[in-house]
Formats: structure tokens, C-alpha cells, sequence
């Protein structure tokens, strides 16, 4: 029985430590898209800047990311 006892209680050992790890990767994973969409971001409202300012038109940030589909037809 106390060798039952410990070999559940070994298993369920293992699955947390699973769940930790995993739980570490996701972290830095998200860091490492949180800094990609902060340079998007920046990127992306410096070049909305740069389009109103030519079209004489004034630009505010919100600090707020969304993406737009353009299509151009011919």
C-alpha cells in the first residue's frame, strides 16, 4: 500500500512539474510576442504618421494596435 501511495503520489509530482515548465515556456513566449507586437505597434502608427502627415491630415496615437486590409483595384 505505501509503495502504491508513493508511486501516485510520484506521478502527480511529474504532472506538476510538467505544468511548471510548460507554464515557464508560455511566459517567455509571451514576452518575446508582447516585444514583436510593441515593434509593430510603434512601427505601424509611425507609418499611419507619416500617411496623414504627407495628406495634410493630423495623427494622434491611441497607443491601440489594429491592422487594416486594403485592396487596391484596377
Amino acid at each position: 500500500i505505501l509503495m502504491d501511495a508513493k508511486l501516485s503520489l510520484e506521478l502527480e509530482i511529474a504532472a506538476y512539474r510538467t505544468l511548471l515548465e510548460g507554464e515557464e515556456t508560455r511566459v517567455g513566449l509571451r514576452q518575446v510576442v508582447e516585444q514583436t507586437l510593441g515593434v509593430r505597434q510603434s512601427g505601424s502608427a509611425r507609418l499611419a504618421e507619416i500617411i496623414n502627415t504627407s495628406e495634410g491630415h493630423s495623427y494622434e496615437s491611441s497607443g491601440s494596435y489594429h491592422s487594416e486590409i486594403v485592396t487596391i483595384k484596377k
